[in-house]
């Protein structure tokens, strides 16, 4: 085989064969994408203030979350609660619902007093209990809301719970009128005379 025919046959097996490494390497996976994030580290939920001031009559009241999802990753509230057997929770919008990064939710929460009995008037680190979902895992944590909200639920309940002070009367009930004495047998009343030292 004269020589520029070898060269030009080894040149074509040369490139046969780094085209087929070339196409390997493309064909060989990239290195797998991190797993979602655990549900309770891609939520962030806020409280807010209170949206509806404690009613006597109703005996209810509503503050506002601010919920949203810090990951790219959905993750779903399923259930909210509070740990007071006495206090019936209601939640708008109703659950389940979606948190999606950059989309915050505003959730609503109202609360009834059923019983004042085994209720704290003073409450000192309150939380929520929260179920979280997304496709890595299902997750149930007790959120901690801060000072505020401790403030705002402590005041809540004493004004639903505490009764209400009877109104205060001014000045006092005593009589001013003057002791009197009956004198002798004519019937007549006059002062009494004051008492004076010792008789003797």
């Amino acid at each position: 085989m004269p020589r520029r025919t070898r060269l030009i046959a080894t040149a074509g097996l040369l490139l046969t064969l780094a085209t087929a490494a070339g196409l390997r390497v493309l064909d060989r996976p990239g290195p797998p994408e991190p797993p979602a994030p655990w549900p309770i580290h891609a939520t962030d939920i806020t409280y807010t203030g209170i949206s509806r001031p404690a009613d006597r009559q109703s005996r209810s009241f509503s503050f506002t979350l601010r919920a949203e999802a810090t990951s790219r990753t959905p993750v779903t509230v399923e259930t909210l609660r509070q740990g007071y057997r006495s206090l019936r929770t209601h939640v708008t919008p109703r659950l389940p619902t979606t948190l999606r990064s950059g989309h915050p939710h505003r959730i609503t929460v109202t609360m009834t007093v059923r019983s004042c009995k085994d209720l704290p008037l003073d409450a000192g680190l309150p939380f929520l209990d929260v179920t979280l979902r997304n496709v890595r895992a299902r997750q149930e944590i007790s959120e901690i809301l801060g000072a505020a909200y401790a403030h705002d639920l402590t005041q809540a309940l004493r004004t639903i719970c505490r009764p209400t002070p009877a109104p205060r009367h001014s000045g006092t009930a005593h009589s001013h009128h003057p002791v009197t004495s009956f004198r002798g047998d004519t019937g007549s009343m006059s002062p009494a005379a004051p008492r004076s030292g010792n008789r003797t």
